[in-house]
């Protein structure tokens, strides 16, 4: 390591250790802010089997969702911010078929010095943190110590796996005790984090993983996660397989090559870690083109979709569809036709619905339904609006118009109407 990097790297350690002992006591004001927050939190979780993202969705009003990432297969994976004055608990949240699978509540490290004269003040709500939240002290997480709740809806995350197996196959019953942290963090679909080609980062914990599997010549861990549910595992259990084959390492067989191509072709995004909203990466343009080739030389993505027809009617897309205008012309329209609805703005029912909807190759709009809702008639008049929405801009796939499902958010704040 260049002396500077050591001198940077004692300086941030430096930092944190004296942060976390010379914090000042948390004011009271500022605490009750978080002691609220934890009640709210621990009047929605734990959940019970059989919630369904609608119904989360409405208790989850006050709290800020970020986004909807499509996981393949019927499933999604919802990221909430719970925010406090002091605590922020971040919350990864995997539902299939609009039912809640697993969830997986964090506190991060920044945060934990402060939780004991917070709770203090609370011995109920102490209890119920002390009965949910376990701390994690694992060297190896993006922070050294972290406090998480998890909850596991087992039969339906058998059902999922269940379905994902009828495209990709079965993952394998292997044993992985000496990777068993590499193997969870990369097969879970709970765990978030960006992709970077493996060249391009220094210690960042999915790139670890993967070098150890390489190490460890774990190539059934690689393919048993590619087989699995988890967005990113997929991305990165393919790059380390097919840089093992490239090394000679490992040979793929047939059925090897058929399984990544057809990874390849799910229609799918993630994040690229640049930060920008929109600028994240098609999962076939993730895997470097030298490494393509040991899949064969001539290999290109098709334009044809591997899922049913019903579940996601579309091939890769290198252009997103756009309403005609762009993106204020949507707003506007969105709010020169939204009306709130009497129920909801009665019962001071506010929050962001999202609708999912298909652009054709002439791009009119198609197949619009609701896929998370708040209720109270603000679902079913997102939906009767974005049915009405004028033909887009379809979009388009080496210069070829393709239909393309998209989503968009709808937001509904009292007193006004904002649509985003």
């Amino acid at each position: 390591m260049k002396p500077y990097k050591i001198l940077s790297t004692l300086g941030i350690l430096c930092f944190f250790y004296l942060n976390a002992f010379s914090q000042p006591e948390v004011k009271k004001e500022s605490s009750d802010k978080d002691l609220s927050l934890f009640r709210q939190f621990f009047q929605i979780f734990p959940l019970k089997n059989g919630t369904t993202t609608v119904d989360l969705n409405k208790k989850l009003q006050k709290f800020q969702d970020i986004e909807i990432t499509p996981i393949g297969f019927g499933g999604d994976l919802h990221w909430w911010i719970f925010s406090g004055e002091n605590t922020i608990i971040d919350a990864n949240i995997l539902s299939y078929e609009n039912h809640i699978v697993m969830v997986k509540a964090t506190i991060y490290q920044r945060y934990i010095h402060r939780l004991k004269s917070i709770l203090n003040q609370d011995i109920k709500i102490q209890k119920k943190f002390n009965q949910l939240f376990a701390l994690k002290t694992n060297v190896k997480y993006f922070n050294d110590s972290v406090y998480q709740y998890t909850y596991t809806n087992q039969p339906l995350l058998v059902e999922f796996d269940n379905h994902i197996s009828e495209f990709l196959g079965r993952q394998s019953n292997i044993n992985f005790d000496d990777c068993r942290f590499e193997y969870e963090l990369l097969n879970n679909p709970t765990e978030r984090y960006q992709y970077v080609p493996s060249d391009s980062y220094n210690n960042y914990p999915p790139d670890n993983a993967i070098n150890k599997l390489q190490k460890e010549n774990r190539f059934d861990c690689f393919l048993n996660i590619i087989k699995g549910p988890s967005l990113y595992g997929r991305i990165y259990a393919i790059e380390g397989l097919l840089i093992s084959a490239y090394n000679g390492k490992y040979t793929l067989s047939e059925e090897d090559k058929k399984l990544i191509k057809t990874v390849l072709n799910l229609n799918l995004r993630i994040d690229d870690g640049s930060r920008h909203p929109k600028a994240n990466l098609q999962y076939n343009s993730c895997i470097d083109k030298e490494l393509l080739k040991v899949l064969d030389d001539n290999f290109k993505v098709n334009e044809g979709n591997i899922y049913p027809i019903e579940e996601r009617p579309l091939g890769p897309v290198e252009q997103n569809p756009e309403f005609k205008g762009g993106y204020e012309e949507m707003l506007k329209f969105l709010k020169a036709n939204i009306k709130y609805p009497v129920e909801a703005w009665s019962a001071g029912i506010q929050g962001t619905v999202f609708v999912q909807f298909v652009v054709s190759e002439t791009g009119k709009i198609s197949n619009v339904k609701l896929l998370r809702g708040i209720g109270g008639g603000c679902d079913e008049e997102s939906v009767r609006v974005v049915s009405l929405m004028p033909d887009w801009i379809p979009g388009r796939t080496m210069g070829k118009a393709v239909k393309v499902m998209f989503q968009i958010p709808v937001k509904f704040a009292l007193p006004t109407i904002r649509a985003y």
